[in-house]
């Protein structure tokens, strides 16, 4: 059986500071066998701007897909290569929310 193969990646709800490779985003993606997956994505860069404005000097939680870009081209790479396992589509996805909302949320439970 031939494993279900990425249709679609939709970057949505994209906040950057200083265009894609400060960025944070949703990606949602599906597959060819009809299921749909929402994954938190997010570059480096935003990420420690963001846990340095909220001073988080840890974060645990949901699963964040860390990509340099957050390119069209770079989110459809990432969700292909997490689709070869199911297991790590599903680790990553997430309810519908974005990163911000996580991180803020964290902190005031921390």
């Amino acid at each position: 059986m031939t494993p279900p193969r990425v249709v679609k990646v939709e970057v949505i709800e994209v906040e950057s500071l200083e265009g894609p490779r400060n960025a944070t985003g949703v990606l949602d993606v599906y597959l060819s066998d009809g299921r749909e997956f929402s994954l938190m994505a997010a570059t480096p860069a935003w990420f420690e701007d963001k846990t340095r404005r909220l001073g988080l000097d840890f974060y645990y939680g949901h699963s964040i897909l860390f990509l340099n870009s957050l390119k069209p081209d770079v989110a459809k790479k990432a969700a292909k290569e997490l689709a070869k396992n199911d297991a790590m589509l599903c680790r990553y996805d997430t309810p519908r929310t974005t990163l911000p909302r996580v991180l803020e949320e964290f902190k005031r439970r921390h």
